[in-house]
């Protein structure tokens, strides 16, 4: 039987959760300060998601910039140098690999001088070779042993870093959420299980794709600026077998 005038309002119940369940030393805390405990807590996991991106960048674009430390230009390189064979595998004949090794060195086998080209055919092939992982030619590439160490350097922080940013993800995201003071028990262990899987995601593969792909609009956009040459300098357009051999192994290193 309803009054004239009396507002009517629809119920909405829910079930109460088991009482072992609830935290009642938590119950004091009313919606919004929860609310802005959980902002808090939002703000220092991508914090730390944004200082794992960096890291593993930087780690990233040590490694790109191999071809700068060896002083050779990828242009100069294919140009210049007959460094494939006719299925266009990285490949050098016995003749040109005595030629551009004593080119590297100053003078040519027979004792002619060698062009510009010729003098740097060398450093070209050996960091082709070291950066698609061509252990087969560190023997031969052993004057840019240099080169090798900041490659296998790099790889090893990539993985290092992904590591260690998700230890500390681990243990910040269980103390973080006891600062969030869930009512009950089980919603705190959603909330934990959550952060877990997204930290851990974003931090091992997002992070690590982001850094290896050609991104060339985002490279640009930090032209002269700081970050210029250190943020998005992959050289990934697709998932090739090189792809597979440099971040592929450190993806599944790193789990």
């Amino acid at each position: 039987m309803c009054m004239h005038g009396v507002r009517r309002h629809a119920l909405s119940i829910t079930g109460a959760p088991e009482p072992s369940d609830v935290q009642y030393e938590n119950m004091e805390h009313g919606a919004f300060n929860r609310f802005l405990r959980a902002a808090l807590v939002a703000a220092c996991s991508y914090t730390a998601l944004a200082v794992g991106f960096v890291l593993i960048s930087l780690a990233t674009a040590m490694r790109y910039k191999l071809p700068t430390v060896a002083g050779t230009s990828s242009t100069t390189c294919w140009a210049g140098c007959r460094l494939a064979d006719a299925t266009g595998a990285l490949s050098l004949t016995n003749a040109d690999r005595e030629l551009y090794r004593a080119c590297a060195a100053g003078a040519a086998p027979n004792g002619t001088a060698c062009s510009a080209e010729e003098s740097s055919c060398y450093n070209c092939f050996c960091y082709k070779a070291i950066n698609d992982g061509n252990l087969r030619e560190s023997v031969y590439c052993s004057r840019l042993a240099g080169m090798l160490v900041l490659q296998a350097a790099s790889q090893v922080a990539t993985v290092l870093v992904i590591l260690v940013i998700n230890s500390l993800l681990a243990y910040s995201s269980r103390l973080l959420t006891v600062c969030e003071k869930h009512h009950t028990r089980s919603s705190e262990a959603r909330s934990l299980a959550w952060k877990l899987f997204m930290a851990q995601f974003l931090n091992s593969a997002v992070s690590t794709i982001i850094a290896n792909a050609y991104l060339p609009f985002l490279a640009h956009a930090l032209d002269g600026t700081v970050a210029d040459g250190l943020f998005f300098q992959g050289i990934y357009t697709d998932l090739t077998p090189n792809w597979y051999k440099v971040v592929g192994r450190s993806l599944v290193i790193s789990q």
